[in-house]
């Protein structure tokens, strides 16, 4: 009898864990992170899996996890793409208010390296073509 109350108590639990929905749709956040740290080089994959992430959250009406607007405005920077990071700095910032302090100081000196390239006259890096979105 006691032997049958355990493995109906552990079933309960197990149940219990597998019906949770996660909160935010992650897509496959995780592996492509492991991978750009892993592989440096397939940083376009990941910030790829960082637009897809995006894209499907906004498409489906869901909140998109924190961090992945700034992440993917991250990888806009580092590619020169001022004006497009700064755009995704403040979806970050909108969308999840405690990181107002951060978006703030980035969006700042993403706006003064911009002035300070287009004062050298520099010309911004063009834009890389979007894969096709899926359906």
């Amino acid at each position: 009898m006691r032997a049958s109350v355990w493995i109906l108590a552990v079933w309960a639990l197990c149940a219990g864990c597998a019906t949770q929905k996660s909160l935010y749709q992650w897509g496959h956040y995780e592996d492509s992170l492991y991978r750009m740290y892993k592989h440096p080089e397939k940083a376009k994959e990941y910030q790829e899996a960082l637009r897809l992430i995006i894209q499907r959250c906004e498409k489906a009406g869901r909140i998109v996890p924190p961090g992945i607007y700034a992440e993917y405005g991250y990888s806009l920077y580092k590619e020169g793409r001022f004006e497009e990071a700064a755009a995704f700095f403040k979806k970050e910032r909108e969308a999840w208010p405690e990181s107002y302090v951060l978006m703030n100081t980035l969006i700042t000196n993403v706006e003064k390296l911009k002035a300070s390239r287009d004062a050298a006259g520099e010309e911004a890096p063009s834009e890389t073509p979007q894969p096709a979105a899926e359906d």
